[in-house]
């Protein structure tokens, strides 16, 4: 009895750091946003998505490159233990939840004018490079292969489904 009395205590620990890493990360995300609209004048659909998308790939790949970049200097025995990994996998949530928010929302950010496509692939290149040549060099080179190319194609739908401010207007 009370072993299940302590899992259930764990797990109500661990929801209680997930909505607490939840919140944490609005907040984050809204002074980000403002810091942002207020450095380049507005932000819109366009820097949310491309926002979106480096936040992604950073939490795609911190994680997972950390650990093996620790386990060249050690194999046996990873350096930083549990405590790291926990930190890892907060800041990770965090990214993922910046970029879930900027992917939801992003048709609500208004623009009046939509950048073309190739803007954002040039934006994006380097960033898009680089996840899939460290993926691939240290962690698995089949799987950040196929996982570059979904997000590619994620990013390009994303693109498609893009409105102005003043189509959304209409459509509301």
């Amino acid at each position: 009895m009370t072993q299940r009395l302590t899992d259930y205590a764990v797990v109500l620990g661990v929801v209680i750091v997930l909505m607490s890493l939840f919140k944490l990360s609005r907040h984050l995300l809204s002074r980000f946003v403002k810091t942002i609209g207020k450095k380049k004048g507005e932000f819109s659909t366009d820097s949310a998505l491309l926002w979106g998308m480096r936040f992604l790939l950073a939490g795609l790949l911190m994680l997972p490159f950390i650990t093996s970049l620790l386990a060249f200097f050690d194999n046996e025995h990873l350096k930083g233990g549990m405590p790291l990994h926990l930190l890892l996998t907060a800041v990770s949530v965090v990214l993922f939840s910046f970029a879930e928010d900027l992917f939801r929302d992003y048709n609500s950010y208004g623009s009046k004018e939509l950048k073309p496509v190739s803007w954002h692939f040039r934006k994006l290149t380097v960033p898009l490079v680089s996840f899939w040549l460290i993926g691939c060099l240290f962690i698995s080179p089949l799987f950040y292969s196929g996982l570059a190319v979904l997000v590619i194609v994620f990013y390009r739908l994303c693109l498609f489904f893009r409105k102005t401010s003043e189509l959304s207007g209409k459509n509301a």
